[in-house]
């Protein structure tokens, strides 16, 4: 699992980073998300498994993830979510970009839907939003449109893309010593939102509330946003209903 899952020479990298900075036919977003240097004094361990579409750095201290790959076995989408290029972050045993779960199958449709979105992840997001994957009341089904790629990754960056916007949207990483910069890029007709960007002293809220089991909400989480319950944003404006709750 530690070796990277494209076979690649080594001027990739940088090819592909010259690729992005030199189309002017593409809009960058960039965010920075700052810490002590001493958290990345151990050296990080990377993983890499491409055919779950999941890479993943870390030590004793810090965890990364991006989620860039297949969306599902056969492209039916059953348990999928529009999580592509989403990416989560873990310091001292802290979330500081959680996904918020799964919440609840059938009980509540909107509530199923709303955390498939991917206004639930932290992936690229278009103003206004926009799914990169088709959500319907077929509460077990999501299709493939997304098509993501990972174009480049090792120890200390990642390079992907998905076409789930209808054109290709960009996500790179990369891992520096007091701080992880991720840019994003899209056509200039496709208006982002701003990575993340923020001290991991004064992190951001999540998205939605946060569901560490079937029907649950743990309100005291760090990433757990109640304000979303009533929240406007697409798939629905419809409150969520707890199925049960933590306080």
């Amino acid at each position: 699992p530690n070796t990277p899952p494209i076979s690649v020479p080594p001027a990739s990298r940088e090819r592909t980073q010259t690729l992005l900075h030199n189309d002017e036919t593409l809009q960058s977003y960039t965010g920075h998300i700052r810490f002590h240097q001493d958290i990345l004094a151990e050296s990080l361990r990377f993983y890499a498994f491409p055919q779950f579409g999941l890479y993943i750095w870390n030590n004793a201290r810090f965890y990364l993830a991006v989620r860039c790959g297949q969306l599902s076995h056969g492209n039916r989408g059953g348990h999928a979510h529009c999580d592509q290029l989403a990416v989560e972050l873990q310091v001292d045993g802290c979330d500081l970009l959680a996904d918020p779960g799964t919440y609840v199958y059938t009980p509540s449709r909107d509530s199923r839907n709303r955390y498939r979105s991917v206004m639930a992840h932290h992936a690229p997001h278009t103003i206004p939003p926009r799914e990169p994957n088709r959500i319907t009341n077929e509460l077990f089904v999501l299709p493939d449109s997304s098509r993501a790629e990972c174009l480049y990754v090792d120890r200390e960056a990642f390079v992907g893309c998905h076409h789930g916007f209808g054109s290709r949207v960009y996500r790179e990483i990369e891992i520096e010593r007091t701080y992880i910069k991720i840019t994003d890029w899209a056509a200039k007709s496709l208006r982002l939102e701003t990575p993340p960007s923020f001290h991991i002293e004064s992190p951001p809220i999540g998205l939605l509330p946060y569901s560490p089991g079937y029907g649950i909400i743990d309100s005291q989480h760090p990433t757990s946003n109640v304000t979303a319950l009533n929240s406007n944003r697409p798939p629905s404006s419809i409150s969520l209903d707890p199925v049960a709750a933590i306080d």
